[in-house]
Formats: C-alpha cells, structure tokens, sequence
C-alpha cells in the first residue's frame, strides 16, 4: 500500500468526522456520539500508516510506537498524545462493558475505572486530527 492511498483515507474518515459532529451539534444521540469516535480512530489508523510508510517502514505490528518517533519531524507531541488518546478511548469503547450516554457525555468503564468523556473534549481532541492531516508533508 502506498502511502497516498492511506493519506487519502485519513482524510476521507476526517470528512466523516466533520460530518458526524455538524449533526450530533444539531440532534444529540449516542449512536453519532460513538460514531464520532468509531471514525476519528479510522481516520488515525490511516494517518498513522501514512505517516510510517512515508518514512520507508513497512507495516508493522509496532508502528504506533514508530510513529511516536516519527511524528516528532511534522507535528508537536501534545498533538501526537491527542491522537494516540482518541485510539484509546476507542479501545475503551470497544472492551467496556459499560456505556452510558447521558446529554454530551459518554461513560466508559475501563480497567475498573469509569471514564467520562465530554463532546467539548472530544471535539478538541479531533482537532489534533486536522492538524496531523495538515502538517502531513509540509
């Protein structure tokens, strides 16, 4: 895979994600909530790979550990931290037994903690997104 193919698909996801919030700021549901957060992961996965394979790695098992390295060249660590938080929150979503949706938040139950996710937060965090897209070979 090269790695344009992986840069379009980040945007693609990012697209959807800008989507998905205009309509959960007009009718709030769960479901665009989680949706949200489902498509910001793909949309990270994608730039992520994009990222490795634009440095001449190969896919690997370890290339989010290869992108904390290589993200350092393109964009600051507090965005790079930002994205790997939302893959995060994604895996919490996805192992939580527990998932309650109550007015613009979420709460997760993740390794015995409850974790309580707002849409303003969440909102800042896809920002991250934009800018990792943005930076991407300038």
């Amino acid at each position: 895979m090269d790695w344009r193919e992986s840069f379009f698909m980040a945007r693609y996801h990012f697209s959807i994600v800008e989507r998905m919030i205009k309509n959960y700021e007009k009718f709030p549901d769960k479901r665009i909530f989680v949706g949200v957060i489902k498509e910001s992961a793909k949309a990270i996965f994608s730039l992520i790979n994009s990222y490795v394979i634009y440095e001449g790695f190969k896919r690997s098992d370890k290339k989010i550990n290869l992108f904390r390295k290589i993200s350092r060249k393109y964009i600051e660590a507090e965005v790079c931290e930002n994205l790997l938080t939302i893959l995060e929150i994604e895996k919490a979503h996805k192992t939580s037994p527990v998932n309650y949706h109550k007015q613009d938040r979420i709460i997760l139950l993740d390794k015995g903690k409850y974790k309580i996710l707002t849409f303003k937060k969440l909102k800042e965090l896809i920002n991250s997104i934009n800018e990792g897209i943005s930076k991407f070979q300038s």
